[in-house]
């Protein structure tokens, strides 16, 4: 897969349980609002129901008058239980005898449940780039329950539309879904479905749809796709968990720096080396990167060492950010940091408190006191372009007339 690395500063965190930030990405969608889904219900066999089954393949036919002379069951009540088998396809009335079908009946026996069928609709997100789909709104296992209905999305991105693929453009939609059923490939829908109905009036796919702009993040579990879009002047919030291959590719790319490759790459973009960058434990989603000395250097002449920063990693369609915190490899390095911490330090506490700030710098990366000297941290702020603090520190001594 083909993507670009750059380091970007001020990295906001996703919060709890987030392994990628989505910060911005291009995904084609094509919305399906009503979908006529089959499900296939077991209900569980009564005894009796499984009485009358069994006598029809052991007697070969059933009548009212034989199970009233072994039950004394009421004739109505044995209508409505030999309809309800019979609506089951288990049972053939015939005059007034009822016939089993033998291969049915043994399987329902077998498995102690009766499978009847209806339907039921939903809304499905196709995604064709990725050849998977997610539902909404649908039926779930139980009773009266349905999953969240589908997010309202009227106006594409100014991308407008993308190609939907020659294997896809011109199939009925009914046919896609079918053959994503068949495969596993829709996420949300309950495990009952057995097929995907067809509508006359459904039109073959065009060879473009469109595309939305999104941002978000990951988080872990399924995972969870937590994503957003502008629909007009509004962000609406679009859920595509279950879409595997879509977050597998985005996962990719947030753990780029897996790869070899990707780690010359992020060092690359630091400026750097990757033999002089060592990764650390990844915690609360931000994966920590140990620079030494000459590390730290290079990348201290780009960006401040202080600021909590990130990679983003760009390919055609998407940029992924990944949280980073920078920590020192050694000694040297960690002189380094410390003057970067208290230049941080020192726009928020103000210029009079300069020696606790070097003080505490020192102490929190282990260095000693005597290496953050004042006149290093000028100079260091004159290299980040900091002039106003520059002027704070000296000006006792540089405009002090009298």
């Amino acid at each position: 897969m083909s993507y670009t690395v750059e380091w970007t500063d001020h990295v906001n965190g996703g919060g709890e349980g987030v392994v990628a930030i989505v910060a911005e990405a291009l995904v084609p969608i094509v919305f399906w609002p009503r979908v006529t889904i089959v499900r296939a219900i077991d209900e569980e066999l009564t005894v009796v129901e499984r009485f009358l089954l069994e006598a029809a393949v052991q007697l070969g036919k059933v009548t009212n008058e034989m199970i009233e002379e072994i039950t004394d069951l009421p004739s109505e009540v044995l209508d409505a239980l030999f309809g309800g088998l019979v609506s089951f396809g288990l049972l053939v009335k015939e005059g007034g005898a009822h016939v089993p079908q033998t291969e049915e009946v043994e399987q329902t026996l077998a498995t102690g449940s009766l499978r009847r069928h209806s339907q039921d609709t939903c809304s499905i997100a196709f995604l064709p780039q990725t050849d998977e789909a997610v539902a909404y709104g649908g039926p779930l296992n139980g009773r009266r329950r349905r999953s969240p209905p589908a997010p309202s999305l009227s106006v594409a991105t100014d991308k407008g539309y993308l190609p939907v693929g020659a294997r896809t453009a011109g199939r009925r939609p009914s046919e896609i879904l079918e053959d994503l059923l068949v495969r596993r490939r829709i996420a949300g829908l309950p495990t009952d479905i057995v097929k995907i109905a067809s509508d006359s009036e459904e039109q073959p796919l065009p060879e473009t749809c469109p595309v939305y702009r999104v941002d978000g993040v990951i988080r872990d579990g399924t995972p969870r796709l937590d994503l957003r879009t502008a629909t007009g002047d509004q962000q609406t919030k679009i859920d595509l968990s279950g879409a595997d291959v879509l977050a597998a590719r985005w996962m990719y790319l947030a753990r780029f720096m897996e790869d070899p490759e990707g780690l010359e790459r992020a060092a690359a973009a630091l400026g750097c080396v990757a033999r002089d960058m060592v990764l650390g434990p990844k915690g609360a989603g931000r994966l920590e990167v140990r620079l030494n000395e000459r590390a730290a250097a290079t990348a201290s002449a780009q960006h401040s060492l202080a600021l909590p920063g990130g990679f983003n990693v760009i390919d055609a369609q998407s940029v992924i950010t990944v949280q980073v915190e920078l920590r020192p490899g050694d000694d040297a390095a960690a002189a380094l940091f410390a003057l970067d911490r208290a230049a941080a330090r020192l726009r928020s506490d103000g210029a009079e408190a300069v020696a606790e700030i070097l003080a505490a710098a020192a102490r929190e990366f282990g260095v000693p006191e005597t290496l953050l000297a004042e006149d290093a941290l000028v100079g260091r702020l004159w290299a980040l372009a900091q002039y106003d603090l520059v002027y704070a520190l000296r000006e006792s001594e540089d405009f002090a007339y009298g």
